[in-house]
């Protein structure tokens, strides 16, 4: 195959043959048009590569040969990068989206702050205590910030798991003004929770830009789902471990039951929701990133602006003053 076509790197994905050689995967569309094309690197081939030139979103165009075995597979043999994507949220996006998150948890710490006595012992003092939990030992990870949400589908860029949860904790934020819901804040703290245990289920590589799924945790934890349902049942919480039990919406997706209350149902539709239409590609957080630029741009040329304006009236003032 030829170079003169572009393609959009979608995924890419480190695995092994039915051998247990290494291998690298490429998922590409071509530009301007429906057609994809899955692209293979061999073991033998893969010290030639820099792997950073398949970083997910970046615009190349490569020499191939097809792979025999999938007419719709090539043999990946050299790259030129035309267009080089951005790495993930980047650091302003980042920054906002834990201070919101941060804040609301806080502001779940203090409104549920009083503990179980005799007189009382029914208080919501466990779903403050396990906000405090995800405050301190969770979304303060660095982890958190940096880790994608998934390997090849929704949100697999770097930062992609922060910016997934906060799409599912705004969703499930607007639903409740919709929908009656009896738990609204055991629903929101559940939207937090409900793919941290990702920060470990995945390894990522910050060069590459890409996670791969962590086998030896699996062995362990089974599940993201299976962790985030045991870190919200160890804190007392069992109506937000049965929501991220349920999270998935269907066993055959993952889920441990299927969603029952109103609570669970709109936590899977919040879910799926950004996992479908959220910010779920690299180029849709571009597109914000440079919409910041521009705004921040304009903001700075507006204040110059402003500021020139201001010294222009002093020095008016000042030869009035001196005049008078």
């Amino acid at each position: 195959m030829d170079n003169k076509k572009q393609y959009k790197v979608a995924s890419f994905q480190v695995g092994q043959t039915k051998n247990g050689k290494p291998m690298w995967r490429i998922g590409l569309q071509e530009l301007d048009s429906e057609n994809t094309l899955s692209g293979v690197i061999w073991s033998e081939d893969i010290p030639r590569f820099d792997g950073t030139k398949f970083k997910v979103g970046n615009i190349i165009t490569f020499l191939g040969q097809d792979y025999n075995s999938n007419y719709n597979s090539v043999v990946v043999k050299n790259v030129t990068v035309v267009k080089e994507a951005i790495s993930g949220l980047g650091e302003d996006l980042t920054k906002e989206y834990l201070a919101e998150i941060d804040a609301f948890l806080l502001s779940i710490e203090k409104k549920y702050s009083k503990k179980p006595t005799e007189e009382d012992p029914h208080t919501m003092w466990p779903l403050a205590e396990l906000a405090n939990k995800i405050r301190s030992h969770s979304i303060n990870d660095k982890l958190f910030a940096i880790t994608p949400a998934a390997e090849k589908y929704h949100h697999n860029y770097i930062g992609g798991l922060l910016r997934h949860t906060y799409e599912v904790w705004q969703i499930v934020n607007m639903l409740i003004d919709k929908y009656p819901v009896e738990k609204p804040d055991e629903l929101r703290v559940a939207a937090i929770l409900h793919d941290l245990g990702k920060m470990f289920e995945y390894q990522t590589n910050i060069k590459l830009g890409i996670a791969t799924i962590d086998q030896d945790w699996l062995h362990d934890e089974i599940s993201h789902t299976q962790w985030g349902y045991r870190y919200a049942h160890d804190c007392g919480c069992m109506d937000i471990a049965r929501m991220i039990a349920s999270h998935h919406g269907k066993v055959e997706w993952g889920a441990m039951f299927e969603p029952e209350t109103a609570e669970e149902k709109v936590l899977h539709i919040a879910d799926m929701l950004s996992a479908t239409i959220g910010m779920t590609t690299i180029e849709k957080i571009t597109q914000v990133i440079e919409e910041m630029t521009k705004a921040k741009q304009a903001s700075e040329n507006t204040n110059s602006t402003d500021v020139e304006e201001k010294e222009e009236d002093t020095d008016v003032c000042t030869t009035s003053s001196d005049i008078l």
